[in-house]
């Protein structure tokens, strides 16, 4: 241990025999810790490296048509325009990436939610007059009760929702369905569209960080693969859960399942 502690490389320690005596137990306590440790070291790298491979594109972008300005300046109109266009568009993708990583280290720091009795109904319905009008899409609301009353953190589980209808809206043309149901243990919302649908061997990585089932279309479609990410993340707090079914060019569906409480 003092070794370890010298060299600030985290090993585990070899345990040289089979007593079952104090120094045997901690020792296979501290060899799990390390081996936690040793995880969390690789994601922190993993997640550093994939970052970096994301912000590297836009800012590599921004630096040549800056560069074509300086050159250039304003003589050619048309390629100036596109070249302003561009870095802002560009800069823009960054901000909102930056925002995206700092809810992501925010939600993995995060001990403390603002649980109250919270009407799926009515924050679905004031999502979706929020996003109508903005997107000109065709999303409907299905229930049989209202109100239906969970506990949640009513901010984090309107990111969620937003989320899910965001990443139905970037997929599909078609129309969008919102069904809020119950079973026995939960309460549920499922997040159903009729577009491209996922490969099956692709379904099981969604929920990774940075993960894009198609790249090129992620990049027309301005996808951070962060979003499904953080909504795993929001429903883990809430003792939830997300899950995800789809088939290709028949649709996807994101269901949320939250712990059925008692009034």
């Amino acid at each position: 241990m003092e070794e370890i502690e010298m060299s600030g490389v985290p090993k585990t320690i070899t345990i040289q025999n089979k007593t079952k005596d104090e120094l045997h137990t901690m020792a296979r306590t501290f060899n799990r810790m390390i081996h936690r440790l040793q995880e969390n070291m690789e994601k922190q790298k993993q997640f550093v490296s994939d970052a970096s491979h994301e912000l590297k594109t836009p800012l590599t972008i921004i630096m040549n048509y800056a560069d074509f300005l300086r050159r250039h300046g304003l003589e050619n109109q048309e390629m100036a325009n596109e070249a302003i266009n561009a870095i802002n568009s560009e800069a823009t993708r960054i901000q909102k990436m930056a925002q995206t990583l700092l809810d992501l280290a925010t939600l993995e720091n995060e001990s403390f939610l603002e649980m109250n009795e919270l009407n799926l109904v009515s924050l679905c319905q004031s999502v979706l007059n929020q996003i109508k009008p903005v997107y000109k899409r065709e999303i409907s609301l299905h229930y049989e009760e209202d109100p239906f009353i969970t506990r949640a953190d009513e901010l984090k589980i309107k990111q969620v929702i937003i989320i899910l209808l965001d990443n139905a809206m970037k997929y599909s043309k078609d129309r969008i369905d919102v069904f809020i149901e119950k079973d026995k243990q939960h309460a549920i919302i499922r997040v159903k569209d009729y577009g491209i649908g996922i490969p099956q061997d692709e379904i099981n990585n969604i929920f990774e960080r940075f993960y894009r089932v198609d790249k090129a279309r992620s990049r027309e479609t301005e996808g951070s693969g962060l979003g499904l990410n953080i909504a795993k993340s929001i429903m883990k707090l809430h003792k939830g859960e997300i899950k995800i079914t789809s088939k290709e060019g028949v649709g996807t569906e994101l269901v949320l399942f939250f712990p059925l409480i008692s009034l």
